[in-house]
């Protein structure tokens, strides 16, 4: 039985587009969840933002990279976005307009895979490419220019198919403006078109236009924006110093290369990309041939984000695959026997891709997500209520999860630097510019302080504190706005003389390293001051931090708080043998707990490990029951 929807060809286009247009909603509709509830947890988006703003008032500097913007990435595209932007000053513009261009990459795979293979598979050949995995990951992961590259290559592919020359030139220099490392793409395709017999333009105009970019963009442009700030080629520096010396060791030491580019976890990042295809694209390997240097660059690379579709990564590799999975199938259904049973085959594919999706995809999670991880809750007004209290001109310093709710401004500098004492990817020592005037900083964010994390960084922190001579303007929770020059409204912590008086001694013994001697409580407007006293017993070599849960009378979690102790500034394994310290903590929920029936409770946990360290022998959980009253 042969494959066939009986429709008309102009009904199927009706539902591409509306398919297309669904997907664009659902995923436009997701950025916004994800920016209100403080979801975008990396700097991409941020910078991406910030310059777009910046632009608008005749400035390229990022000073979140330290850099003039196109010292990172070539992104020349960002600039035909600005005319948008300046209408529609806002992050999540840019989070929508790679939602269209990703969705919108499905047309030209459908004009193309109608050509291929008639109207019903190329239905098909779209619902496998908006339900595909790596392209949801694109999506939903912060704003890369280099997505875009993913509509431009799949039209540049399709009008190569139809062959008209024109159309195929501009996207082709549409796509590398996306990013530098795009160029190299484009020379690969000219040797697909060379392998085709398809003739010397559509061949030689690839090659040599990819090849001159690739040497200007890494010769020239990017040394002269860049600057030696941010250094790439350390991701490659196990095979040279140089460009010309890895270069030079890919082609001489072969052997070495392979064992780089076939590690188990990379060969796992090719059954990734394949497996929710039924690896039908590598029956079409010819197609896969401009693929061929965005493999290199991620497989050759010691940055493991590279080979996993979590990210970015794959943006450049997704339109090749599709355009081999078209080819692919158009192999398989030459042979009768399969031409024959083309509806089992299509039926089959149609299982692959849902089984893929929830296996591999976030799709079938997405609504789970929506209603619950992606919602702005308590924690997140608290987050906004921050933001409202930096001053719009001012300068900041702030951790990755403020990052792109501050960009508005001239000056915005990302805490990582920080707290690491170096630039992204670079040797060059990293220094705070004397300009920044405030510093919001949650001391439990995930990417600032377990990605970046050594165990000398908490000296950075202390160094900088004191060097800028940062007054506390507010706390809670986790969370901390400093103001430069300021003189504190709260101390964080300090290191008593002499055993404190409390108003509620305990005595609970955490991991034979220190004990919680007590605590005093007291109400400060919406929010519950709580200072905790505690005794080094023993010297330790863990980083062990607390948490702080809100439950009801049935034990339900209504809140749930991680609070570094003392702030990360001096964390556990720093503290001496007998000393005392005190530390201020701030929690929400200002309410009589008694009248409610809730109850705050405390725990430990190693933060290096994640491992749970129990307090209190009389509460399985090893939690301590607070009394906040």
């Amino acid at each position: 039985m042969r494959f066939d929807l009986r429709l008309s060809e102009r009904k199927v286009d009706r539902y591409v587009r509306l398919f297309i247009s669904v997907y664009i909603f659902i995923f436009s509709y997701i950025a916004y969840l994800k920016f209100t509830s403080f979801s975008f947890t990396d700097f991409d988006l941020a910078i991406y933002d910030q310059i777009s703003w910046n632009m608008g008032r005749s400035s390229l500097y990022n000073s979140i990279l330290g850099v003039n913007f196109l010292g990172n990435h070539l992104t020349f595209i960002v600039f035909l976005f600005a005319p948008i932007y300046k209408l529609f000053p806002h992050p999540i513009t840019l989070l929508v307009a790679q939602t269209i261009a990703l969705g919108l990459g499905a047309w030209p795979l459908y004009l193309m895979a109608k050509r291929a293979l008639g109207v019903s598979w190329a239905f098909l050949v779209v619902f496998s490419y908006l339900f595909y995995p790596p392209l949801a990951y694109l999506n939903l992961f912060e704003f890369h220019p280099v997505a875009f590259s993913t509509l431009f290559f799949l039209y540049m592919f399709y009008f190569y198919y139809i062959k008209r020359f024109t159309p195929f030139v501009i996207f082709m220099f549409l796509s590398m403006l996306c990013q530098e490392n795009v160029s190299l793409g484009v020379a690969a395709f000219g040797f697909y078109a060379l392998i085709a017999r398809q003739g010397k333009k559509w061949a030689l105009t690839p090659i040599c236009c990819g090849l001159a970019y690739f040497i200007l963009s890494i010769f020239i442009l990017l040394p002269y924006f860049n600057r030696n700030t941010l250094q790439f080629i350390s991701l490659y520096s196990h095979l040279g110093r140089s460009y010309s010396e890895i270069f030079t060791n890919i082609f001489l030491h072969p052997i070495q290369v392979l064992k780089i580019a076939f590690q188990q976890h990379k060969v796992f990042f090719v059954v990734q990309l394949f497996a929710p295809l039924f690896f039908v694209p590598l029956a079409g390997p010819a197609a896969l041939i401009p693929a061929v240097p965005f493999f290199m660059q991620h497989f050759l690379s010691s940055r493991i984000n590279e080979v996993t579709i979590y990210y970015h990564y794959a943006a450049e590799i997704i339109p090749f695959v599709f355009v081999a999975f078209v080819f692919g199938l158009k192999r398989l259904l030459s042979v009768n026997v399969l031409a024959k049973n083309s509806a089992v085959i299509a039926f089959f594919l149609i299982g692959v891709f849902l089984a893929s999706s929830l296996w591999l995809g976030p799709h079938f999670h997405l609504s789970k997500a929506m209603g619950k991880q992606w919602v702005k809750d308590d924690r997140d007004r608290i987050k906004e209520a921050f933001v409202e209290e930096v001053p719009r001109e001012a300068s900041v310093v702030t951790s990755f999860e403020f990052l792109p709710h501050l960009t508005h401004r001239r000056f915005l500098y990302s805490f990582h630097h920080v707290y690491m004492g170096f630039y992204t990817m670079s040797n060059k020592p990293y220094l705070l510019p004397q300009d920044a005037q405030y510093a919001l900083l949650d001391f439990n964010d995930r990417l600032t302080f377990s990605g970046f994390y050594n165990t000398e960084a908490f000296e950075n922190i202390k160094r900088f504190l004191s060097e800028g001579k940062w007054g506390v303007v507010d706390v809670l929770d986790s969370i901390v706005l400093f103001e430069k020059g300021k003189e504190s409204a709260v101390a964080l912590y300090e290191v008593l003389d002499t055993k404190p008086e409390l108003q509620n001694k305990t005595s609970y013994n955490i991991a034979d390293s220190f004990e919680l001697l007590g605590y005093d409580v007291g109400k400060v407007g919406n929010r519950w001051r709580l200072t905790l006293y505690w005794h080094c017993i023993r010297k330790t070599s863990r980083d062990i931090s607390v948490f702080f849960q809100l439950e009801d009378k049935d034990t339900k979690l209504i809140y749930e708080s991680f609070a570094p102790l003392c702030y990360r500034i001096y964390p556990t394994y720093a503290w001496k043998e007998g000393e005392y310290i005190k530390e201020t903590k701030f929690l929400p929920f200002a309410d009589d707990p008694e009248k409610k029936g809730l109850i705050w409770k405390m725990g430990f946990y190693d933060f290096r490990s994640g491992e749970d360290l129990i307090a209190n022998d009389k509460d399985i959980f090893g939690r301590i029951g607070l009394d906040l009253s």
